[in-house]
Order: C-alpha cells, then structure tokens, then sequence
C-alpha cells in the first residue's frame, strides 16, 4: 500500500493553452479536489511565497529544481508552520 503524502505543494504550471488565464483557474481547482480527495495541500500564497524566496519568479522556474530540492525547500519551510 502506497503512503498518502503528509503535505502537497501545488505548484505553478507552464500555460501551454492559448487561454491567458487558464493557470489561475488551473491551479486552484486543482488545490480544492486534492483537498477533497484528503490530501492537506500548503496554501498557495505560501508555495509562492516560498518559491520566490528561492528565486522562483515565473512558473518555468521550477524547473531549475529537482523534485528532491523542491522537496526539501518545501520541508524545511514548512516544518516551522
């Protein structure tokens, strides 16, 4: 049986529709149906405020990153919450 994470990070998505505000409409619902499937999600002015304070400024940003560091970046900010 596999673990449920104890806190998931929604991150910033690269818009590749030809929809400008498709991210932000994105990105919320995305939040509320982990919410609702269970998972505790990290506020989103939080995972972009901590995305920033890592020199992340626009979502391909992310990139920059792998999935270990975000994690780590993510972890350790958010041990104090």
């Amino acid at each position: 049986m596999q673990r449920k994470p104890a806190l998931i990070a929604v991150l910033p998505m690269d818009n590749l529709s030809p929809n400008l505000d498709a991210t932000p409409l994105v990105r919320p619902i995305l939040q509320q149906r982990l919410t609702y499937k269970g998972y505790r999600c990290l506020a989103l002015p939080e995972v972009d405020r901590i995305l920033k304070e890592n020199g992340v400024m626009v979502s391909h940003d992310v990139y920059m990153f792998t999935p270990q560091e975000l994690g780590r970046i993510f972890a350790v900010k958010t041990s104090q919450v």
